[in-house]
């Protein structure tokens, strides 16, 4: 095992709600308000997957509950963004 630094577990790869997001436009994005926040966009979708690999490549168990709850459905902040998406595409 090699002492590299890095995240100390799976959830320093998990994102916030809207992660990435510029502050001009984290307002515009709908926000999930729930306990364990959901994803909103698909680049939230890819960070959540890729923070699960970690865990399951480093052996954090404890991460795992916690970013799969991430994943759940339904969650009005995604179907507000999805809506947001379809109005902007048409």
């Amino acid at each position: 095992m090699t002492n590299t630094p890095g995240p100390a577990n799976a959830l320093d790869h998990a994102p916030g709600p809207s992660a990435g997001v510029g502050p001009t436009d984290a307002a515009a994005l709908p926000q999930c308000h729930h306990v364990i926040a959901h994803w909103v966009t698909d680049k939230d979708l890819e960070q959540i997957n890729a923070a699960i690999d970690y865990a399951r490549e480093i052996g954090d168990t404890a991460a795992l509950p916690l970013l799969l709850a991430q994943l759940t459905l339904p969650c009005q902040a995604r179907e507000d963004y999805r809506a947001q998406q379809n109005q902007e595409g048409s």
